[in-house]
């Protein structure tokens, strides 16, 4: 009879949540194809994140958007919960300020998910932002828990600085 009663009050640990932030480059640069581009990568990576959520993790996703401001187009939230509403492009490219953003809630322990593991920031852009950003961009990758955090970066267009977004990822390259 013991073993039935630890069996029956067995609580399997519920999936452990991977916050990943999208800082998605909407500025006008991004116009036409590019910004296209962009709209379908985030849907691919949607689907994909509700594809590959199982018993020990679940994706949560928050896509901050920079043009001429940046600001939260999703807040972080479960990728099953998301209804993706199209970006258009217009404006300048202002890194600095989604940077800072997505810094700022990445440092707030209460504004991640209770358990959560290492947060991942992809940065999608042509890479050409407006002047000014170095010193947030320094700060970003080189200091408190966002020198953690796993980077990646997707160019989008021929034109992008490619220089720029290799400088922002901390994957190492396999071969």
């Amino acid at each position: 009879m013991k073993s039935q009663e630890i069996w029956t009050t067995f609580t399997p640990n519920e999936p452990k949540p991977v916050p990943v932030y999208i800082l998605a480059d909407v500025s006008g640069s991004m116009y036409g194809v590019k910004i296209q581009k962009l709209n379908q990568a985030i849907r691919q990576m949607i689907k994909s994140f509700i594809d590959d959520n199982d018993q020990h993790v679940n994706f949560h996703l928050s896509v901050i958007t920079f043009g001429s401001t940046a600001e939260f187009h999703i807040p972080l939230k479960a990728v099953q919960d998301i209804d993706f509403s199209d970006l258009s492009a217009s404006g300048s490219t202002n890194l600095k300020d989604a940077l800072h953003l997505a810094k700022e809630v990445i440092e707030d322990r209460s504004k991640q998910p209770a358990r959560s593991l290492t947060p991942v920031v992809v940065l999608i852009s042509d890479g050409l932002p407006n002047s000014g950003y170095q010193t947030e961009f320094s700060n970003f990758i080189g200091s408190g828990k966002t020198l953690k955090v796993q980077r990646f970066a997707i160019g989008i267009g021929s034109d992008a600085d490619l220089n720029l977004l290799d400088e922002f990822q901390n994957i190492d390259e396999v071969g």
